[in-house]
C-alpha cells in the first residue's frame, strides 16, 4: 500500500506541477496583458518594467498552489486511509466469517468422527466380549469332550477285544477265554462278562468280535503283556491251533476302545499301510500316532485332533 501511495503521489505531483505552470501562464498573461513570447523578449522595455511585479505575483501563486496541494494531499491521504481501514475491516470480517465457518465445519466433522469412533469402540468391545465368551465356551466344550471321552474310556478300560475266532452255534466263550489264558501261560482271571458282538447278519456272522470285560485295567494290561511275550517267544501271532482249533488262522487280542478311538485306529491303520504315517497304536485306551520314525508320538484325543493329524499327514506325503 505504501508503494502504491508513493507512485500515485509522484504522478499527482507531476500533474499538479503541470497545472501550476499552465495556471501561472494564464494569470501572468491576464495581469500583464502580454504573452509568454512577448515576456521572453528582453528588448521589450515594458516587460523589464513589469518583472518585479510579476515575480511577486508568481510567488503568491506558487504559495497558493502549495497550500492547495497540501490541503488536497491531506484530504487524499485521509480518504485513502479511511478506504484502507474500511478495506482492512471488511477483509478481517470476511476472514473471521470464513474462519468461523471452517471451525464450525471442522468441529461438526470432529464430533461426527468422535461419535463414529465411540460407536466402533463399543462394537469392538462388544465383539471382544463375545469372542472371549466364545473362547470360554470352546474351552468348556473342549473340557467337556475330554471329560466325556475319559468317562467313555473308563467304561471300556478293563475290556479286551478278541478277533479271529470263528463263531459256532454251540460255542462256549468261557472255555475259549480259558484256552487263550492257558496258551499265554496266564491263570484265567475273574471277569464280569464275555460276549460276542452282533455282526451285520446278527449273531450268526462269522468271526465277530468277542468282548471280555475284566475287573481291573491291571489284569487287562497283564494279559496284553503276556501276549507280547508270547509273540516274541514264538516270533509270530497267536493262532487258532494254540487254543484248540484245527486252523493256523491268527487270533488278534487288543484292548477294547471307544467307538471314536476305534474309528481313529482303523483309519490310522489304513494310512500306515499306505505309508502315509509311520505307526499308530493304542495304550491304556488312548490312541497315539507317529508321522516319522524319529518323532515323538502324538496323542489323538478326539475327532478334532484326528482330522488335524491325518490331514497334516496326507498333505505332507
Amino acid at each position: 500500500m505504501s508503494q502504491l501511495s508513493e507512485s500515485f503521489q509522484e504522478k499527482l505531483m507531476a500533474d499538479i506541477t503541470y497545472a501550476n505552470n499552465q495556471l501561472e501562464e494564464e494569470l501572468v498573461a491576464k495581469l500583464t496583458g502580454s504573452s509568454k513570447r512577448e515576456r521572453d523578449d528582453s528588448s521589450n522595455p515594458e516587460s523589464k518594467a513589469k518583472t518585479p511585479k510579476l515575480a511577486r505575483y508568481k510567488r503568491d501563486i506558487i504559495y497558493e498552489m502549495e497550500v492547495r496541494f497540501e490541503r488536497q494531499w491531506t484530504m487524499f491521504k485521509e480518504a485513502l486511509k479511511g478506504t484502507e481501514e474500511r478495506l482492512n475491516t471488511s477483509m478481517n470480517k470476511r476472514f473471521e466469517e470464513v474462519e468461523l465457518k471452517l471451525l464450525n465445519y471442522v468441529d461438526t466433522h470432529i464430533q461426527r468422527i468422535e461419535a463414529k469412533s465411540n460407536e466402533i469402540n463399543e462394537r469392538l468391545l462388544k465383539a471382544e466380549t463375545e469372542c472371549a465368551e466364545i473362547v470360554s465356551m470352546r474351552e468348556d466344550i473342549k473340557n467337556l469332550r475330554a471329560h466325556l471321552a475319559k468317562q467313555e474310556n473308563l467304561a471300556v478300560s478293563c475290556d479286551l477285544r478278541v478277533n479271529g475266532i470263528p463263531c459256532y452255534p454251540s460255542e462256549n466263550l468261557d472255555h475259549i477265554f480259558d484256552c487263550i489264558c492257558k496258551a499265554l501261560n496266564v491263570a484265567p482271571p475273574p471277569y464280569k462278562s464275555i460276549y460276542r458282538l452282533k455282526g451285520k447278519r446278527g449273531n450268526n456272522s462269522p468271526d465277530t468280535t468277542i468282548i471280555v470285560q475284566l475287573l481291573t485295567p491291571f489284569v487287562k494290561n497283564y494279559i496284553l503283556k503276556m501276549l507280547a511275550q508270547f509273540r516274541k517267544k514264538f516270533n509270530g501271532q497267536l493262532c487258532l491251533h494254540h487254543i484248540g482249533f484245527d486252523s493256523n488262522q491268527c487270533v488278534y487280542i487288543n484292548e477294547n476302545l471307544t467307538s471314536t478311538n476305534f474309528k481313529i485306529l482303523q483309519t490310522g491303520i489304513k494310512l500306515k499301510r499306505q505309508k502315509k504315517i509311520t505307526s499308530i497304536y493304542s495304550f491304556r485306551g488312548l490312541i497315539y500316532a507317529k508321522t516319522a520314525p524319529n518323532t515323538e508320538p502324538i496323542h489323538i484325543a478326539n475327532e478334532v485332533d484326528y482330522d488335524q493329524f491325518f490331514r497334516h499327514a496326507i498333505d505332507t506325503v
